[in-house]
C-alpha cells in the first residue's frame, strides 16, 4: 500500500514539473521574425532579422538555432522607429545572414534570448532552397553562380622580421556580373599582430586578374609581436550582387529587373607568414623596437631662456617602416636641474606599395629649475633596417642653452605700461586675506541654515538618483582587465559594454573620438561576440580594451 502510494507521488510530481515547464514555455514573450526571401538558390544568402523591442545593452543570447544544410551568422544591429497603420514599434534589429549550403525546405527555430527575468523567443521562419547553376537553376530561373564571384588575399611579404609592417589587402574578383561589398561581416584573424585599417590610394581603382575584374575591397597594416609560423586574414564581407534581368519565380511577376540585387556572403582565405625575430649582434643598448628606414630633424628657438620657463623643442621623425607603434627619441644624456618633458604630436602614415610611409612628430618641454648652461646633447633614435639587415642610430643635432635668473623683488610686484613698479605689504595683503575669509565664513554660516530646511527633502528626493549614479562610478575598465585574467570572455563583453556606456555618458554630443566612429565600431565588435560571434580569443580581449582605454583618454 505505501509502495502504490509512492508510485502515485512520482507520478504527480512528474505532471507537475511538465506542467511548470510548459507555462514557462509558454510565458516567453514573442519577438517578429523578418526574413527577406522566401526562397534563395544553393549557395545564396538572404538576411533574417530578430526585432526587439527597447534597447540591446541588457539583452543575453541564450540559444541560437542550428540548422543542418543552412549557415546562420550574426551580421550586426541596427535600431529602427516604426509608424504602421496607426502604431509605433521603436527597438532594435539583430540581423543574421542565412546561406543556403543545400537543397531542401527548411524550419529556422527561434533564437532565444533573456533580458532580466523575462525570456524572449523569435517566431519561427521557414526557407526553402532551390538548386544552383552556372547558368539557370533546375526550375528554370537565371542566377548569377557563385563561381563567378570570388575573394583574393594578398600579403605585402610572406617573411618579415617581429615589428615590421606587413601590407594585407581584400580584393573583389568578379566575372559576368556586378557585386559591391557593403562591410565587412567579420574581420580578419590576426592573432599575434597588431592591426590597423589604412587608406590605401593606390590600389582605389578597378583592374583585372585574369578574366575576372578585381576591385580593392580594404588594407590593413600588420605589426608582428612575435617569431614563428602564422596564417593571417579570413573573415568575411557582406556583399549585394545584381541580379540578372531574365526570368525568376522570386522576381516581380517573375521577372527580375536591373537594379534589383541579392545579398551574398564573401568569404576570405588565410595566407600563411613567417616572421623572423629581430638579430642580437649590433643591437644598441638603447634599442626599443623600433624597424625601418628613417630620418630626424630638431627644430627649436636659440638663444637664452629665465628661470622655470619652458623651451620648445619639435623633433620629426621620417622614412618608411614602423610608424604606428613608433617610440620617442632620447637625449643623450640627463641634466642635473633640467626637466624634461614629452608628448606626442602630429602623425602622417600611408601606404607606399608594400610599406608604410610617413612621420611622426613629438615635444619636448625642457624647464631648466636653475640658473646656468645646460647641455642634455643630442636627441637619438635607434631603429634596425630590414633591407640592410643592420642597426643604426640617428641624432639631432646638439642642444644647448643658458638659463638666466629674473629680479628677485620683495612682496609681491606688477609692471605696468610704463614699466613702474608696485609693492605690497605683506601684512596688509593677509589682513585683507582675513576679512574676506571671515565675511565668506558668515555667509556659509547662514546659508546652512536656510539649507538645512529642505536639506531632507532633496535628500529623499536625490536618494534614488545617488544610487544610480554611484553604480556610474564602478571601474569597469579594471573588471574587464581582471576578467581577461580569469579568461571570462562573457564577463569581458559585460564590463566593456558597460565601459563604453560610461565614456558615451561624459561625451553625450559624440564631440570626441565617437564622432569618427570608434565609438560605433567598438560597439558592434562587442556586439558581434555577445549575439554570434563565439568566444572570444584573450588576444581580442586585450585589443579591445587597449581601444576603450584610448577612447577614454582622448
Amino acid at each position: 500500500m505505501k509502495r502504490e502510494s509512492l508510485k502515485n507521488s512520482g507520478k504527480i510530481l512528474v505532471c507537475a514539473a511538465l506542467i511548470i515547464g510548459l507555462a514557462s514555455a509558454s510565458s516567453a514573450k514573442q519577438l517578429e521574425t523578418e526574413i527577406e526571401d522566401a526562397a534563395i538558390a544553393v549557395g545564396d544568402t538572404t538576411t533574417l532579422r530578430v526585432k526587439i523591442p527597447g534597447e540591446a545593452e541588457n539583452i543575453k543570447p541564450v540559444k541560437y538555432p542550428s540548422v543542418p544544410g543552412l549557415k546562420i551568422e550574426y551580421s550586426g544591429m541596427e535600431h529602427s522607429y516604426e509608424y504602421v497603420n496607426g502604431k509605433s514599434w521603436s527597438g532594435v534589429k539583430l540581423i543574421f545572414m542565412v546561406t543556403g549550403m543545400k537543397k531542401g525546405r527548411y524550419r529556422i527555430p527561434p533564437f532565444v534570448f533573456q533580458r532580466g527575468n523575462e525570456r524572449l523567443e523569435s517566431r519561427e521562419a521557414t526557407l526553402a532552397v532551390m538548386p544552383g547553376t552556372s547558368g539557370s537553376s533546375g526550375n528554370g530561373d537565371e542566377t548569377a553562380a557563385v563561381a563567378d564571384i570570388k575573394s583574393s588575399v594578398e600579403l605585402s611579404t610572406a617573411a618579415a622580421y617581429i615589428g615590421q609592417p606587413v601590407i594585407l589587402r581584400y580584393y573583389l574578383l568578379t566575372v559576368g556580373l556586378r557585386a559591391a561589398v557593403q562591410r565587412l561581416n567579420e574581420y580578419p584573424d590576426t592573432k599575434g599582430f597588431a592591426i590597423k585599417m589604412i587608406d590605401d590610394p593606390d590600389h582605389g581603382s578597378n583592374g583585372r586578374e585574369g578574366d575576372y575584374e578585381k576591385a580593392h575591397i580594404v588594407s590593413f597594416a600588420l605589426i608582428p609581436a612575435g617569431a614563428g609560423a602564422y596564417r593571417v586574414g579570413g573573415g568575411s564581407a557582406l556583399m549585394s550582387v545584381e541580379i540578372s534581368g531574365r526570368r525568376n519565380a522570386n522576381g516581380f511577376f517573375g521577372m527580375n529587373f536591373p537594379g534589383m540585387t541579392r545579398s551574398q556572403l564573401l568569404p576570405f582565405d588565410a595566407k600563411p607568414i613567417t616572421i623572423r625575430p629581430l638579430p642580437a649582434q649590433g643591437k644598441p643598448d638603447h634599442f626599443q623596437g623600433d624597424i625601418g628606414s628613417f630620418a630626424m630633424r630638431a627644430d627649436f628657438s636659440d638663444g637664452p631662456v629665465k628661470t622655470f620657463e619652458e623651451k620648445k623643442i619639435t623633433i620629426t621623425v621620417e622614412g618608411t617602416g614602423n610608424l604606428i607603434t613608433m617610440t620617442k627619441p632620447y637625449p643623450e644624456r640627463e641634466v642635473q636641474g633640467l626637466k624634461i618633458i614629452s608628448e606626442e604630436g602630429a602623425s602622417s602614415v600611408a601606404i607606399d606599395g608594400g610599406k608604410l610611409r610617413g612621420s611622426r612628430k613629438f615635444t619636448y618641454t625642457l624647464v631648466p629649475e636653475k640658473e646656468g648652461a645646460f647641455n642634455p646633447g643630442r636627441f637619438m633614435f635607434s631603429f634596425f633596417n630590414p633591407d640592410s639587415g643592420r642597426y643604426k642610430t640617428i641624432e639631432t643635432k646638439e642642444i644647448s642653452f643658458t638659463a638666466r635668473g629674473g629680479d628677485q623683488r620683495q612682496g609681491i610686484s606688477y609692471d605696468n605700461e610704463k614699466k613702474e613698479r608696485l609693492d605690497l605689504n605683506p601684512l596688509y595683503m593677509a589682513l585683507i586675506v582675513l576679512a574676506v575669509g571671515g565675511t565668506i565664513a558668515l555667509v556659509v554660516f547662514w546659508e546652512r541654515k536656510r539649507y538645512r530646511l529642505v536639506a531632507n527633502t532633496d535628500d529623499r528626493r536625490q536618494d534614488g538618483d545617488t544610487k544610480q549614479d554611484s553604480s556610474d562610478n564602478r571601474d569597469h575598465l579594471s573588471e574587464a582587465a581582471q576578467c581577461i585574467e580569469r579568461t571570462d570572455s562573457e564577463g569581458f563583453l559585460r564590463s566593456a559594454e558597460k565601459a563604453l556606456e560610461q565614456i558615451r555618458k561624459t561625451d553625450p554630443g559624440n564631440s570626441k573620438s565617437t564622432a569618427a566612429g570608434d565609438f560605433a565600431r567598438i560597439r558592434e565588435e562587442i556586439y558581434g561576440y555577445k549575439f554570434g560571434r563565439g568566444t572570444m580569443s584573450t588576444a581580442d580581449m586585450k585589443r579591445i580594451l587597449r581601444e576603450i582605454e584610448d577612447l577614454k583618454t582622448k
